[in-house]
Order: C-alpha cells, then structure tokens, then sequence
C-alpha cells in the first residue's frame, strides 16, 4: 500500500488558482533564503518567473486549477504512480480561500 502527498490549489479557473498557488511558492523561495515569515498574500505568478521556487520538484507536483483541471492532474498522477491513497496539501494566506478549495476539490473528487 502506498500514498504519496500533492500539493493542491483549485478554484474557479485555472488562472486563480495558480495565482492563489503563489502563497506556496513564496514560502518555499523563503525556507530557500533562510528566511521565516508568515505566509504572504498571493502576487501576480509573473512576478516569480525565474524564481528557483517554481522550479523545485515538491513544488512540481501538484494539481493546480479549476476543479475539473486539479481533477485531471490528480487522476494523472495516480496514475503514473500507481499510488493508493493521495494525501493532498493545500496552503492559502486567506483561510476561506482553503477551505473554499478543499470544498472545490471534494466536490470535483468524490
């Protein structure tokens, strides 16, 4: 039996949902610097462009998007891992905005 964790971001369209992804990103280019700070509001997803964040391999897997994109991701991980059980993780500076993708995503999954 096997489960692996993917990092989960689903709103209504794919571009929102990348953008709210950036608050992850941000955290991840901050433990890169040896900084601590409390999660950040999301930015634009341009202003990370080039940022060694979007290019770290936790930050790869994930199922970003609306909820029939995330869908689509996840489905294809299973896939191509041949995984059991997926253990998703979602970050949001805004706490109603995670709860709305858990809500997005349960709906879309089950």
């Amino acid at each position: 039996y096997v489960m692996a964790g993917i990092n989960v971001m689903v709103a209504d369209t794919d571009e929102e949902a990348e953008r709210e992804f950036t608050v992850i990103e941000q955290m991840f280019l901050d433990i890169q610097q040896g900084q601590s700070r409390k999660l950040q509001p999301p930015v634009d997803p341009q202003t990370l462009m080039g940022q060694d964040a979007r290019d770290r391999s936790m930050l790869r897997i994930k199922a970003v998007g609306s909820p029939q994109t995330a869908k689509r991701k996840m489905e294809e991980f299973v896939e191509r891992t041949g995984v059991d059980e997926l253990i998703t993780v979602t970050y949001a500076y805004d706490p109603a905005v995670r709860e709305r993708s858990l809500r997005l995503l349960a709906d879309a999954w089950f």
